[in-house]
C-alpha cells in the first residue's frame, strides 16, 4: 500500500470511529514530536522542575549507596 492510500485508510477509520480514546491517542500522537504520551512528558516536566529547585542527588552519591546497599555487584 502506498503512502497515498495509507493516508486515506487511516482517516477513514478516523472519520468511522466511535472511540474517544483512541481518537486520543492519535492526537497524543501527532501532536508530540517525541512519541511520549501525555504522561511520560509531565513526569519528564516534573522532573525538570525538580532539578530546577535542586531536588537532585549527584552520580558520586548514588554511586555510593549502590556501594554500600549491594556490595556483593562491586568486587
Amino acid at each position: 500500500m502506498d503512502i497515498q492510500a495509507a493516508k486515506i485508510e487511516l482517516a477513514k477509520t478516523i472519520l468511522e470511529t466511535e472511540s474517544a480514546s483512541l481518537i486520543e491517542k492519535i492526537q497524543e500522537l501527532v501532536s508530540n514530536e517525541y512519541g511520549l504520551s501525555n504522561d511520560q512528558m509531565r513526569a519528564i516536566d516534573e522532573a525538570l522542575a525538580q532539578v530546577e529547585r535542586g531536588e537532585t542527588v549527584s552520580h558520586e552519591v548514588v554511586n555510593e549507596n549502590m556501594h554500600k546497599h549491594y556490595p556483593k555487584y562491586f568486587k
